[in-house]
């Protein structure tokens, strides 16, 4: 086998063990009109919506917004060995205001 050949296909063997099936990436924008479907072209409004649907292997992008967001969400889904939930902000930084918890 072509030493190029053997490269290219443990790459894929990577990819292929690395990436769950079937993960999602969800979207969030709290600026974005409700309810939104969790695509990049139309987020959620809400991380609770987010976390309505997520799966185990899901990465949830949260986008920056004119305001920190500070609403309540609980997340009642979890991931799994290998597969795990995400968060991450979509690109740069989001504030996630936690002063709220517990109230």
């Amino acid at each position: 086998m072509n030493p190029m050949w053997k490269i290219i296909f443990g790459l894929m063997l990577i990819i292929f063990v690395t990436v769950p099936a079937g993960a999602a990436i969800l979207y969030v924008d709290k600026d974005n009109a409700c309810p939104g479907s969790g695509t990049s072209t139309s987020p959620y409004c809400s991380i609770q919506n987010a976390f309505n649907v997520v799966n185990a292997g899901d990465t949830i992008r949260i986008r920056d917004a004119a305001a920190p967001y500070d609403a309540s969400s609980v997340l009642t889904r979890s991931g799994s060995n290998g597969n795990p939930i995400m968060i991450e902000p979509d690109t740069g930084t989001i504030t996630l205001d936690g002063q709220k918890l517990g109230a």
